[in-house]
């Protein structure tokens, strides 16, 4: 098998020998890979940086990272520097080479499932299934000193061969007292920080009294501008009457069921026998397992409350590999609680476990309460948003905005615009829609059209509307929603081929004159 191991598939890792402070990884190819597993001599070269790490006679950790032929990855055995780390080529990134002698090989190696219970083993780079391109990694000699104490535990009868290769010292500290290194059951995914006492389990209830005067599945969608996330915010104040309660989401192109549900990700803690802060990985909730447990733990309240997940540009992502399995909770029956429960996976169930307390085993399944809402806003004209499909969509209950719904608070707010003979004052809902009206005898639909709040009410001032307008308006028109328009929409003395720069520094001098008579006259500019 040794022709078939593939190149840069074995790892050495050195150590110091008493006291290390630094391990480093060096990647080898299927020749020198074939030698080691012969147990003979061989001569590393062409790696980079690691020169001061391998000094002579320097213990190191043997191990294939990857599957080669017949050989399997893992922990193979324990060698030594025989000749020094010294440079072969100069230059900016100059190379190295050394040699190492091997001095135990185990019967078969011990794969990186082995050290679950040794967490700073577990994570060590020699044992990682890939390799990075230059494989130096700095190690701190703590690491090495689990290392040697797993392999210990894992092959006791080779306890007096391994300690020979190490000094007193060093073995003195693998062999001392240390209470999270005692051999303990521990699954995979499982928290190695201290634990504190796990509640008592109460059950849950799904169908509370509460009872929502809106769709408990919720998207309100419609032009650019017409207030949809304004709608959902008051409503929300309306819903629960004070500033909490509730998650705000938005989706992009990049968001995952990760991000939605929860993931393992690395979190920092603690280390109290260590003295210092440490990394493991734990199981971090996404903004629905968080809301959906806010809900639950008020559902078996006395007086349970509604929780509320707000979802912006729903359909900026792709909603089913987004949702995945929860797609199917979005059913819901007559009292508003899901209609089909989905089971839960062992992250989750340990999650709601220690956040609601019990055993992972009390809760199998996932199922919406009905305290809990999903509301949602969506601007289908957007460029590169996702199709959501016909199931999708059933499930929920859509609210449309028009083009004019919520216009009333832009009633008589005007702004000065233009220069010399040009300046003029406007009113803002007056040219908007103005411009909708060209749009829409142009065949253009609603929803490319301008709402009310297609700009702030506060850029409403001479410093700071033209630009907002010329970044906005004009950049929206041009690119979008007037694409195939601009000769009709803008003044024919502009041209039909005119820039967006020229557009722009007309509309400076000009105000609305850049546009086409028909938007003018609609608009009514009052000239002063």
């Amino acid at each position: 098998p040794v022709q078939d191991i593939a190149p840069d598939s074995i790892q050495f890792i050195p150590k110091v020998n008493s006291a290390p402070d630094a391990l480093v990884s060096v990647r080898l190819g299927a020749r020198e890979a074939g030698k080691v597993l012969a147990g003979e001599e061989i001569e590393l070269s062409g790696f980079e940086d690691t020169a001061e790490a391998l000094t002579e006679g320097k213990q190191v950790f043997i191990a294939l990272s990857e599957e080669a032929g017949d050989i399997k990855p893992g922990l193979w055995g324990i060698g030594h520097v025989s000749k020094a780390g010294h440079a072969i080529s100069q230059g900016r990134r100059a190379k190295y080479a050394c040699g190492i002698a091997i001095d135990l090989l185990f019967d078969s190696p011990l794969p990186r499932s082995e050290f679950l219970e040794y967490p700073e083993a577990y994570t060590a780079p020699l044992l990682i299934d890939t390799v990075p391109f230059n494989p130096v990694s700095p190690l701190e000699g703590r690491r090495a000193v689990k290392i040697v104490k797993a392999l210990i535990d894992k092959v006791p009868s080779r306890e007096e061969e391994i300690s020979a290769l190490f000094p007193k010292d060093f073995m003195d500290r693998v062999k001392g007292h240390e209470d999270y290194l005692q051999e303990t059951p521990v699954e995979y995914g499982k928290d190695i920080r201290p634990q504190t006492e796990r509640k008592e389990y109460r059950p849950l209830v799904y169908d509370t009294p509460f009872r929502s005067p809106w769709p408990l599945n919720r998207i309100i969608f419609g032009a650019p501008g017409t207030g949809k996330s304004y709608r959902l915010e008051e409503d929300r104040k309306l819903l629960l009457g004070e500033d909490r309660g509730y998650e705000r989401v938005t989706f992009h192109p990049d968001y995952s069921y990760a991000h939605f549900v929860g993931t393992y990700k690395p979190v920092a803690f603690w280390d109290k026998d260590a003295k210092k802060s440490s990394i493991t990985y734990e199981f971090v909730p996404g903004p629905f397992l968080r809301a959906y447990t806010a809900a639950l733990e008020s559902g078996r309240s006395g007086e349970p409350r509604p929780y509320l997940l707000i979802i912006e540009e729903i359909n900026r992502a792709a909603m089913a590999s987004v949702f995945g399995d929860i797609f199917q909770l979005l059913d819901r029956n007559a009292q508003g609680s899901s209609q089909y429960p989905v089971t839960a996976s062992e992250d989750v169930r340990k999650f709601l476990a220690s956040t609601l307390g019990g055993e992972p085993d009390d809760y199998p399944r996932l199922c919406l309460p009905n305290n809990l809402l999903l509301w949602a806003t969506m601007n289908s004209a957007d460029q590169g948003v996702f199709p959501m499909d016909t199931a999708f969509k059933r499930r929920w209950s859509f609210e449309y905005l028009g083009i004019d719904d919520n216009e009333e608070a832009w009633e008589g707010k005007t702004v000065t615009i233009g220069k010399g003979t040009h300046r003029q004052r406007v009113e803002w809902n007056r040219l908007r829609k103005a411009i909708n009206n060209f749009l829409s005898r142009s065949g253009i639909a609603e929803d490319k059209q301008l709402g009310p709040y297609f700009i702030s009410m506060d850029s409403l001032s001479p410093d700071l509307f033209p630009q907002v307008f010329k970044s906005k308006v004009l950049m929206y028109l041009y690119e979008d929603a007037a694409r195939q328009k601009r000769g009709a929409l803008f003044s024919e003395s502009l041209g039909r081929n005119a820039r967006y720069s020229d557009i722009c520094k007309r509309f400076d001098e000009e105000g609305v004159g850049i546009f086409c008579s028909s938007v003018v006259e609609d608009t009514a500019p009052e000239h002063f």
